[in-house]
């Protein structure tokens, strides 16, 4: 009788244990849920690396979005769920990307290498998509999509950021302009990164060869170099004032995923007004719609192609600004590009999430509140002709 109490308790401490644990598998799962919840277009996303991080989970996804361009998000993922998530940049044209964020006294970096770079040292890369289960991807040459991409004009800029001026001065100046400081065309597989911070300490981590890193770091200081080094001790790229590639690292944060706009359809009976202005000039005018027959097309048009949004980190600001004032306080921002492009973005406080929307449809529409702003009376051409 005591073995069988003993055994009982045993068995049942084994599977305490057991229910205490964090999967990769619980983890992807937890993020298929969330990505799903904050992307209208059901696109996937592929995972870079996962990293374990107070008694939960780091997870670095990719995903590509409609501008021809890839965004990489970094999932805080606990045993209810994603709690937070960081948005980053992609290698892009460049042979890696390195993101930075502080969590509390911990900076963690983070980024995505190039595929002709980790193509001979990657095994299977995993998507993440609506279906909840993981799917295999083929390596070797890049996707037909992303092969364009890089034949691209070379003076496409990246997305801007929360960087410090410095920074952003020369991402400007240098994503564009400057050549890899190596051949993207070999296949040279990264083994270390080597990272000096700005109060000279020197941290070196070890890659597994995934197409992604996570580097926890109990540092907080800014990086100032970043260099990487293949299986023969070679360094064999980096970033920093050594390098060619002077920028810096791209500055981000987390942001709770509760507290995160997610993306939703427009109802005439939420919208309180509509307002229109145009950022390009110094002009002033805002033109103000409260009667629903003054914006009901756009909006019915506008839900019509909701389901094609995607996720992006593109928060340029067009010319014309077209901002839906909802009733629980919240905004949706429509952004034109141009006549077939637009940034959508959902405002919740001070936070902001950002979608990327191709239609011809809206078009015309949107002419026709730009014609009607151009038509209102301009205040500051009135006043300089009274003074006159």
């Amino acid at each position: 009788m005591r073995r069988g109490v003993v055994l009982s308790v045993l068995i049942f401490m084994l599977l305490a244990a057991g229910c205490g644990t964090f999967s990769v598998m619980q983890a992807t799962e937890y993020v298929r849920q969330a990505y799903g919840s904050i992307n209208p277009a059901g696109s996937k996303s592929n995972i870079l690396a996962t990293e374990s991080y107070n008694g939960g989970m780091l997870v670095l996804t990719k995903s590509a979005v409609g501008d021809n361009t890839e965004i990489i998000e970094l999932f805080m993922v606990e045993s209810e769920g994603v709690s937070k998530i960081a948005k980053g940049l992609a290698a892009g044209y460049d042979e890696f990307s390195v993101n930075r964020l502080l969590d509390e006294n911990v900076m963690i970096l983070f980024g995505h290498f190039a595929e002709k770079k980790q193509q001979e040292a990657v095994g299977e890369e995993k998507e993440v998509g609506e279906e909840g289960q993981d799917q295999e991807e083929e390596t070797g040459e890049p996707a037909e999509d992303e092969a364009e991409a890089e034949e691209a004009a070379e003076g496409e800029a990246g997305p801007e950021g929360d960087t410090d001026d410095d920074a952003q001065a020369a991402d400007g100046d240098q994503a564009a302009n400057e050549p890899a400081e190596t051949d993207q065309s070999t296949d040279t597989a990264y083994v270390k990164a080597v990272i000096m911070l700005n109060n000279w300490q020197i941290i070196e981590e070890d890659l597994s060869g995934d197409r992604g890193y996570i580097f926890v770091v109990t540092k907080t200081a800014d990086v100032e170099k970043f260099d990487l080094f293949d299986e023969d001790g070679k360094m064999v790229a980096g970033m920093g004032d050594t390098h060619r590639k002077k920028k810096r690292a791209y500055q981000t944060a987390f942001l709770p995923f509760d507290e995160l706009p997610l993306p939703h359809t427009l109802s005439l009976d939420n919208i309180e007004q509509v307002r229109v202005k145009n950022f390009n000039t110094d002009d002033e005018r805002v033109l103000v719609l409260e009667d629903a027959e003054d914006f009901t097309e756009i909006v019915e048009v506008f839900n019509e192609h909701y389901a094609t949004m995607k996720n992006t980190v593109d928060i340029t600001i067009p010319d014309l600004n077209i901002l839906f004032a909802l009733s629980d306080g919240t905004n949706m921002i429509l952004r034109q590009n141009n006549a077939s492009t637009y940034i959508v973005t959902y405002q919740k406080g001070e936070e902001e999430n950002h979608f990327y929307l191709e239609t011809d449809a809206l078009a015309d529409l949107v002419g026709e509140l730009e014609t009607k702003l151009a038509e209102m009376p301009n205040p500051e051409e009135d006043a300089e002709t009274e003074t006159e």
